[in-house]
């Protein structure tokens, strides 16, 4: 009897060594690749919601790994060559289109609900769309708009209140003329052209009817009316209403020349650096006018930044890495990221609800002037528009630093960029 007792606990135990080796061979892993955004993203965002999903969803663990900024398309590109991407990353419109044209990613509309999908906007779907295929769902957006310092404004006795503030290259430059006062050290705008100068372009050339690339995606199309009307209205603006030290300065120096009073205006602020920023400015008076336009009857058209969270293919389990994306930008989490960070909400019901909840008159401006956000702003849609990014930038700057002419600048661009389409496409 003893002996079959003995049997009989060993049975026993092997039985659960099974069952638990079973259910661990069972949990299935998913790791994501971010980049920090908050001032303590797992405590503040990412933490909570992680709890919660893996409790609702027991057979599933989230890694989450935080990366710097710098090269991190590069970094992507480079694991995904070697055959050990994540699972999920943080990644914005002009970074997938590489790796989705590659056929290293995941079309999420196979493994989201058809409502999330509807609760996108449709230009930002479409944005995040590559060859019909919805590669990454987005958490945030945000719109490049005009904005002002009310008080300096007034000073000038110019109208301040939204309805009033200019809607066309001539009222704006009008005010520019009217704000930029060198004896007082003060300037019309805000501007720089080190790092990502072509944000400062691009604007203008969408104002002015700019198309980026040919249909077939091999031919780069800025050496146009367009992009000549768009290169000298910048020159424009940098040569009479920034401040002599503005071309030397980057985007955060730019802004500081803003907040602090030196510049009146910023002609692509973008909109959430009122609620990042502003804290550390209380008192200032800020303002935003509606985007631009050239003329009256032309496209009312601006830039703005779109991210979200796409999912690779991996040795790993594709529908438990799509099924973590769904639930981190479900509405009630973009919400919280929304507020958190200040961004504009991609899903339609979280910015119905978060517009109800600021009641704030500058966000209002915001979600209305973000109908204008040009899927095809600086970042068009394209596997090497990063690349041809970085090209551009350096025409732009050659130009408003007079090293080239505005023409020679574009064809030097437009030949550049080809080249590099040509070299993609042959190594296809």
């Amino acid at each position: 009897m003893r002996k079959l007792r003995r049997i009989s606990i060993w049975l026993c135990v092997l039985m659960l060594v099974l069952l638990v080796g079973t259910a661990s061979a069972a949990k299935k892993e998913v790791i994501m690749w971010t980049f920090p955004i908050f001032e303590d993203d797992m405590a503040q965002f990412y933490g909570p919601i992680l709890e919660e999903f893996e409790k609702q969803n027991p057979d599933i663990t989230v890694k989450i790994e935080f990366f710097p900024w710098g090269a991190r398309a590069e970094r992507m590109m480079t694991a995904i060559t070697s055959g050990n991407p994540p699972d999920v990353a943080y990644l914005n419109e002009d970074i997938y289109p590489a790796y989705a044209d590659l056929g290293a990613m995941v079309p999420l509309q196979d493994h989201i609900s058809e409502e999330s999908y509807n609760d996108l906007h449709p230009g930002l779907r479409d944005a995040m769309s590559w060859q019909g295929n919805l590669y990454v769902y987005p958490i945030l957006q945000n719109v490049h708009i005009p904005a002002y310092n009310v008080d300096l404004l007034n000073e000038a006795g110019l109208p301040s209140d939204y309805a009033s503030l200019p809607r066309t290259w001539d009222e704006f430059f009008d005010y520019m003329e009217k704000l930029t006062k060198p004896e007082k050290r003060q300037y019309g705008s805000s501007g720089y052209l080190t790092n990502i100068g072509s944000e400062q372009w691009s604007p203008w050339f969408l104002q002015a009817g700019g198309e980026w690339v040919s249909e077939d995606g091999r031919t780069f199309l800025v050496n146009s009316d367009a992009g000549l009307k768009a290169m000298n209205t910048l020159i424009k603006l940098f040569d009479n209403y920034i401040s002599p030290g503005g071309k030397g300065k980057d985007a955060f120096e730019s802004r500081a020349d803003f907040w602090e009073g030196r510049t009146a205006s910023d002609y692509t602020w973008q909109n959430h650096w009122a609620w990042t920023e502003k804290v550390d400015y209380p008192d200032f008076n800020l303002g935003y006018g509606p985007v631009l336009k050239e003329t009256a009857s032309s496209p009312q058209l601006t830039c703005g930044t779109i991210a979200g969270y796409g999912v690779f293919k991996t040795q790993r389990d594709g529908a438990a890495a799509a099924k973590w994306v769904e639930f981190l930008t479900n509405a009630e989490n973009s919400l919280k990221f929304a507020k958190l960070s200040g961004f504009l909400s991609p899903r339609i019901s979280a910015s119905r609800q978060l517009a109800a909840e600021m009641g704030d008159p500058l966000y209002d401006i915001s979600v209305e002037q973000s109908a204008f956000v040009s899927p095809n702003g600086f970042h068009f849609i394209h596997p090497q528009a990063r690349a041809s990014h970085g090209l551009l930038t350096a025409e732009i700057q050659a130009a408003v630093l007079k090293e080239k002419s505005p023409e020679v600048a574009l064809e030097d661009a437009v030949k550049n960029t080809n080249q590099l389409f040509a070299d993609y496409f042959a190594a296809k």
